[in-house]
């Protein structure tokens, strides 16, 4: 019946309805109907952005990975996306976003009724991998003791990818005098950080390697490293502490890992937190936020900073605000990203240890700048909205307009917006919410719903539970027995990395 349409009806009916779902349920039915429905890309591209908007960091994933999948099918490999912010209307004529529309509706069908491919990573020998690096999932395997990173390529075009285990190489560093501080992944390079054994406040060391390069030896940025690092897409943030003789200071410098070197002049400032707010072709935006107590209120200052990647321009502060806080809140806070214009200043809660017993109720603020081009010589930034709430853990998903909270015993959520209260999901119940049959959680979050100090049992499809690592850990060392679980190490929008038997296995959920 379908067949027999006009296609100028066809056309009227993509352009008008709003039922995505029925779209692709049409352009299913023949060839020729889904050439007419996926012949206006530009309303395609609206309603990709609509729904997975590339502001959004886990869409964006997805979406390079996919832009790499269809560059290596379509052999035009000189275009490539370079930054994080590229937008849609550059890319090239020939990618076809009603594909790529699919493709994303069909991940989300995959993840919530756990239809995946379970596939044992064939491990690199030596030398370069060969093919064409897609993505790649890092997991610290056997408590941090080996260094393993599970990459997905293509090595034939008319093949499927294949995963494949990369170790990276410690050429030149005697590992067995260094203990492994953190390690950090962005989408291009793998950074550790080594400490002498016995001393884990200076001299550090950090090793970073390119996730294309794992079986070269590392660049070491520096060796007598005492501070916090982050990596961002292809830069390094650093916070050195310097001795004062009133308080510590931090000198925060910006290295860029493509180049190799480090951005003209730092900041000095006083403790605080700094991290990324905003990458530009030639500019970055650092957000420094800092406590300051007075009476029984403390008042939290920020300034957003423009830090130039070119010798020419001169460090300057576009902002410069502060709220007070009621009585009675510890001075440890802490901002988190959540796009380019808003950042969520609340306390540092999620580096502490899961086993404390202490939980204070937290602050939540809402910090939302105005959208400026980077020419402009100043922004400004205020509060939208703040509440009070007791909290663990949280995730924010900017797709959905959604926070997660993690409490002692509840899971909830939270309007990003807004700051309104949704819902509360009680974690004992969690394993209810994310089965196949219901989804309930799913279908609001339309993501894996993953939170440190839980792991998954993927191999029971009927239901994935949802165990407490705490429990689980009791239970071990009261009985010296481990239970058979698939703990869940780290996950991809479209394929999760466990350990099934102290051995790594991938659940894909792509069909490429």
């Amino acid at each position: 019946m379908f067949v027999l349409l006009p296609e100028v009806l066809v056309w009227c009916i993509g352009l008008w309805t709003d039922d995505d779902a029925a779209l692709v349920l049409l352009a299913a039915t023949c060839r020729r109907l889904r050439q007419v429905v996926a012949a206006d890309q530009k309303l395609w591209r609206v309603r990709f952005q609509r729904r997975f908007p590339l502001h959004d960091d886990y869409e964006l994933r997805w979406f390079r990975m996919h832009f790499q999948v269809r560059r290596i099918a379509s052999g035009h490999l000189r275009h490539s996306l370079q930054l994080p912010g590229l937008p849609a209307e550059r890319l090239p004529r020939w990618f076809d976003w009603f594909d790529a529309f699919c493709h994303r509706l069909a991940t989300q069908f995959r993840w919530r009724r756990a239809d995946y491919a379970a596939y044992l990573p064939a491990p690199v020998k030596a030398g370069q991998p060969p093919g064409t690096r897609l993505q790649s999932i890092g997991g610290l395997h056997d408590f941090r003791k080996r260094s393993v990173v599970v990459s997905q390529r293509v090595i034939d075009p008319s093949q499927r990818p294949k995963w494949q285990t990369e170790r990276p190489r410690w050429h030149g560093i005697n590992r067995r005098r260094y203990d492994v501080d953190d390690v950090q992944m962005s989408a291009n390079y793998l950074l550790v950080t080594l400490s002498p054994k016995g001393k884990r406040i200076v001299d550090k060391m950090l090793c970073v390697w390119h996730l294309d390069a794992l079986s070269k030896p590392p660049h070491c940025v520096s060796s007598n490293f005492c501070g916090r690092v982050a990596v961002f897409d292809g830069w390094l943030l650093l916070k050195n502490q310097l001795p004062a003789p009133m308080a510590p200071l931090h000198n925060v410098r910006l290295y860029d890992l493509a180049r190799r070197h480090f951005c003209p002049g730092g900041l000095e400032c006083l403790v605080g937190d700094t991290h990324i707010q905003r990458l530009g072709p030639s500019r970055i935006d650092l957000l420094h936020t800092k406590v300051e107590t007075s009476g029984d209120h403390a008042r939290i200052v920020w300034r957003q900073w423009d830090f130039p990647t070119m010798d020419t321009a001169a460090i300057r502060c576009l902002s410069h605000s502060s709220i007070d806080m009621p009585g009675g809140l510890p001075q440890y806070f802490s901002t988190r990203r959540v796009d380019d214009h808003r950042a969520l200043l609340a306390r540092n809660s999620t580096g502490l240890s899961m086993r404390r017993i202490h939980r204070d109720l937290c602050t939540l603020a809402m910090l939302t700048a105005d959208a400026t081009e980077y020419g402009e010589a100043s922004a400004s930034m205020g509060i939208t909205w703040k509440i009070t709430v007791l909290f663990e853990n949280l995730r924010c998903i900017v797709a959905q307009n959604i926070i997660c909270l993690q409490t002692q015993h509840f899971i909830v959520l939270l309007r990003l917006s807004t700051g309104v209260r949704l819902t509360d999901i009680p974690i004992i119940s969690l394993g209810k919410w994310f089965s196949p049959k219901t989804s309930r959680l799913f279908t609001i979050l339309q993501r894996p719903f993953i939170f440190p100090g839980f792991i998954y049992d993927f191999f029971d499809k009927e239901r994935l539970r949802v165990v407490d690592l705490m429990q689980v850990e009791r239970r071990w060392h009261a009985h010296n027995t481990r239970m058979q679980i698939s703990a869940l190490l780290k996950y991809s929008p479209n394929a999760a990395l466990v350990a099934h038997d102290e051995t790594l296995m991938i659940l894909d959920f792509s069909r490429y």
